[in-house]
């Protein structure tokens, strides 16, 4: 099964890209969370993709997901992220 790597910053990207070679030919994207949950990950499920997280390393390994798992992830979050910018909006 193939992996589709994300990272959380850009940061972290250009570590990888400075230290594995064969990464060098690929140009990050920044995406906001909704991006990512809406196209990404249900692309990737439709695919049959795994999703690799913040692979790290000389050899740019870390966690391969399934979709649906951080799909379930998000939805837990999804409420929260909602609230918490209400509250700091003043909104009820």
């Amino acid at each position: 099964m193939r992996t589709m790597p994300f990272w959380s910053s850009e940061s972290r990207v250009k570590i990888i890209m400075n230290i594995v070679p064969a990464s060098n030919k690929f140009k990050p994207v920044e995406m906001d969370l909704d991006d990512f949950y809406n196209y990404w990950l249900k692309d990737s499920k439709t695919q049959e993709q795994l999703v690799g997280i913040n692979w790290s390393g000389k050899n740019a390994i870390g966690y391969d997901l399934p979709p649906d798992i951080l799909i379930e992830w998000i939805n837990k979050i999804k409420p929260k992220r909602k609230s918490l910018f209400n509250r700091i909006l003043g909104r009820k």
